[in-house]
């Protein structure tokens, strides 16, 4: 889990007890926010799969910018 792009990093434990998870479900989804390396922050969420090939094993992660969806959310939360 590298954290380079995460606005608040991740505690060493916290890393290892996220790549003990994945491996034992083979799977994640995630939400953190993020910091572009032109420095704007979003919302994001990562989704992390393993897949398994005919010699190794592959691993497809992506994060998709939530920031909308969020923002809806707090303004649900504010409004009650």
């Amino acid at each position: 889990f590298g954290d380079v792009m995460h606005v608040t990093p991740l505690a060493e434990a916290d890393k290892q007890e996220l790549i003990a998870l994945f491996l034992r479900r083979g799977y994640l989804e995630l939400e953190f926010e993020y910091k572009t390396f032109r420095g704007k922050t979003f919302w994001g969420e990562l989704s992390a799969r393993k897949m398994e090939g005919e010699s190794n094993p592959y691993f497809l992660v992506r994060i998709r910018d939530i920031s909308e969806r969020k923002e809806y959310q707090n303004m649900l939360e504010r409004s009650n």
